[in-house]
């Protein structure tokens, strides 16, 4: 199922956009609330055998504070096309990741630090290059 993942960070704007793209395509579209930060990849990629995992008592889902796109059983070339149509479209989204079986298990709060951190590796990087 071609699924793409989507928490908003209280963008509603984009959000409409990245809907109407994602209908445009052909695509399923999760819209992840606040509340489901602390779920799986894979429990929000739809893929069986994860399931929700419910907050314990008193505990709060993870916090995110920039928005992120996860693109779930996509193709090499419709992901292309997506990317494209992203592009075209002027929707920009910083946090952007495929499922793999290596974050599969990992929550969504997880996926984005890691890209959070991946994405001060490059700049560090290109700063040093300088």
């Amino acid at each position: 199922m071609e699924r793409l993942i989507y928490f908003a960070a209280g963008n509603p704007e984009k959000k409409e956009r990245l809907s109407a793209l994602a209908a445009g395509l052909n695509l399923q579209l999760m819209e992840v609330s606040p509340l489901l930060t602390g779920q799986t990849i894979g429990f929000l990629s739809g893929i069986d055998g994860f399931e929700e995992q419910p907050l314990k008592p008193l505990e709060t889902p993870p916090v995110l504070r920039e928005e992120a796109l996860i693109f779930s059983g996509l193709t090499r070339e419709r992901l292309d096309e997506v990317l494209r149509a992203l592009r075209e479209g002027g929707i920009y989204i910083s946090l952007k990741a495929i499922v793999t079986p290596h974050n599969v298990n990992w929550t969504l709060a997880q996926l984005c630090r890691e890209l959070e951190e991946e994405r001060s590796q490059m700049q560090r990087m290109q700063e040093e290059r300088k």
